[in-house]
This record gives C-alpha cells, structure tokens and sequence, in this order.
C-alpha cells in the first residue's frame, strides 16, 4: 500500500473553498437563483508568524458560476451571496487568514441536457 502525505495547507484551502462554495449555493437556492455549474481555483499564501511557524495569511477563491434559469442575478446580488457565505464560514477567520473572492459568472438561460443513450438496448 502506497501512502501519500496530504498537504496541510492544500488541504486547508479545499476545506475552506468546499465549506464556501456550499454556503453560497445553499444562499443561491434560498434566493431562487439555479445554479448549474460551480468550480473554484483558490490559490493561498503560506507565511510564517513571529515564532516561525507557517500559517495560511492568504486565500483567494477564484470561483466560475453559471446560473441557469429564469431568474437573472445582478452583479450586486452575487456579491451579497458571497458576502452571505463568507459571512457563515467561520473556519478562516478562527486564525486570522484574509479571504478574498475573485470570481466571474454567467448566465444562460436554458441549458439543453441531451438524454443518455443506452447502446446496448
């Protein structure tokens, strides 16, 4: 069995991109809004304090979001979402880590899903 050594603060941005990325799509929901699609490329940096030991100062989340459906939102209603989020992820602000949000978002208004076809039927 191979083991591998998880990176502590990689690990740290996913959790804190994941716990985001849920509290803005529970926000979007409870808005009306439909949230097709979601990624984030969250990027941080590592710094060390005054004794030396490294602590995550810096996190940037980098989302993509498209929205379908008939309800457009405006460029304020998506901030106040992250706001919203953030706003509920208190595992960043427990060690002083800045959070930024540094996304873009689309809407379309329909997304045409084609059917799987089985090829063996």
């Amino acid at each position: 069995m191979s083991l591998t050594r998880t990176d502590p603060k990689e690990a740290f941005v996913a959790a804190l991109s994941n716990r985001h990325r849920l509290c803005f799509l529970e926000r979007a929901a409870m808005a009306g809004y439909t949230v097709e699609y979601y990624t984030d490329a969250a990027e941080a940096s590592l710094w060390r304090n005054s004794s030396e030991d490294p602590w995550v100062a810096h996190v940037v989340l980098q989302p993509a979001i498209l929205f379908t459906g008939p309800k457009v939102p405006t460029d304020a209603a998506v901030l106040a979402l992250h706001d919203a989020a953030h706003a509920a992820c208190s595992a960043a602000d427990a060690d002083g880590t800045l959070v930024e949000t540094v996304g873009v978002w689309h809407h379309q208004p329909s997304i045409s899903h084609t059917p799987a076809r089985c090829v063996t039927c």
